[in-house]
């Protein structure tokens, strides 16, 4: 019987290639297949962009498709055709590699994939590789040291919490608001309420040649910029890093 292959799950940061650790670079180079994760096969994976610009030996690249989409039969119909493909190559001996934005453990679906290899291979062997991820960059980008001391930090996905957000903010010292997508005006109504507007730092696409940071978030409603991005909101000591933000 062939003995199984490997399987890693590799987080490639969140955007800047060369924020890839040494250790995700050379499991990337070392693979036979790496499995690329998109939205929409028509359009370019961005995880694929950020690897090609650093992997010198390329391996054979599979792009799955995962649409963006609330339907969790839909959501799991994917994931199941996803780890039929991953488990054959595995399970024929070879080594490979899925990547993930950020970091594998955080709002990934590679999560997903890793529960259901566990439950139906569990005879596979899987390693998962950490990255950095966006709101760690956003904070380096920006200067804004995300907790000190005492501090809580909180991480809220804004579109399944937009309803209590103004409660989550209230309750925290450092609030990164993530999974903003479409709901950017709604969450800039919410820090204005608040009071808060000139406590929150806006960061898009960070690391990128796109990157962009904003502090008067004021500027943003009807920009449609929600997607890659994050907010940051630190209502202590924000003044001190206010100054460095280069914008």
């Amino acid at each position: 019987m062939m003995k199984p292959g490997k399987l890693y799950g590799v987080g490639i940061g969140p955007g800047d290639p060369h924020l890839l650790t040494l250790k995700a670079k050379q499991v990337l180079e070392q693979v036979d297949v790496i499995f690329v994760p998109k939205a929409d096969k028509k359009k370019e994976s961005i995880a694929r962009s950020i690897i090609s610009q650093v992997i010198s030996t390329p391996a054979e690249m599979l792009e799955l498709v995962f649409p963006m989409t609330k339907d969790q039969q839909i959501l799991e119909n994917f994931w199941a055709l996803a780890v039929d493909q991953i488990s054959q190559r595995v399970s024929n001996g070879q080594a490979a590699a899925f990547i993930t934005l950020g970091d594998p453990m955080m709002y990934s679906t590679y999560i997903y994939l890793l529960q259901l290899i566990k439950k139906q291979h569990p005879e596979i062997n899987v390693e998962t590789i950490p990255g950095i991820t966006s709101y760690s960059a956003a904070a380096a980008c920006a200067e804004l040291p995300l907790v000190e001391g005492g501090e809580r930090l909180t991480i809220v996905p804004v579109a399944h919490h937009l309803h209590d957000l103004s409660r989550i903010i209230s309750d925290s010292d450092t609030t990164v608001l993530m999974k903003i997508g479409r709901y950017l005006d709604e969450t800039i109504n919410v820090l204005e309420e608040l009071g808060l507007l000139k406590q929150a730092v806006f960061i898009s696409r960070v690391g990128d040649k796109d990157e962009y940071i904003e502090t008067d978030l004021r500027k943003l409603k009807g920009s449609g910029y929600g997607y890659l991005s994050i907010i940051i909101v630190k209502p202590e000591k924000f003044g001190s890093c206010y100054g460095r933000i280069d914008i």
